[in-house]
């Protein structure tokens, strides 16, 4: 059995308008709860933006330069870039060396700072380390973070 094309079209059309008053009726049916496959489409007004602690570095000097102010990690391409190796391949060094700090573990933190001061080759280097709280919208708005708490200044090992 073949459907012709018009008979086809107005199933799908058909199909589109069941869905989607579905999705915004839902609502006012289960307490403002979705179901599945249906959704509602005001997911991003009852939920406000994530914010997350993480942690991150601020470099204020490598090898004879010397960055003042110091320069954060999310704008350190330029420096990566200098070392033939990329931001990303460190951030798991980062939020580990910052975590085990936070919490004390100076036996795991020298092995994620050793971790990632490798990047350094050998250079002097001196870096901050931070625990932030992180906005997506603030960050992209005003290119601050919502909270900034130091955890210590480090030089590299020689």
């Amino acid at each position: 059995m073949s459907l012709s094309h018009e008979t086809l079209k107005k199933i799908i059309i058909a199909s589109l308008v069941v869905y989607a008053c579905m999705g915004l009726f839902e609502r006012s049916v289960r307490d403002g709860s979705e179901i599945y496959p249906f959704f509602s489409w005001f997911l991003f007004a009852y939920i406000p933006n994530p914010s997350e602690d993480t942690f991150t570095v601020a470099f204020h000097a490598v090898g004879d330069e010397v960055y003042d102010p110091a320069l954060t990690f999310s704008e350190s391409r330029p420096l990566f870039d200098k070392i033939h190796q990329s931001p990303t391949e460190y951030i798991y060094a980062i939020q580990e060396f910052g975590r085990s700090v936070s919490t004390g573990r100076t036996d795991l933190a020298e092995q994620y700072r050793a971790s990632f001061e490798r990047m350094f080759s050998g250079q002097a280097a001196r870096y901050e380390l931070f625990l932030v709280s992180y906005d997506p919208v603030r960050d992209w708005r005003e290119g601050k973070y919502a909270s900034s708490t130091s955890l210590g200044i480090f030089e590299t090992h020689r």
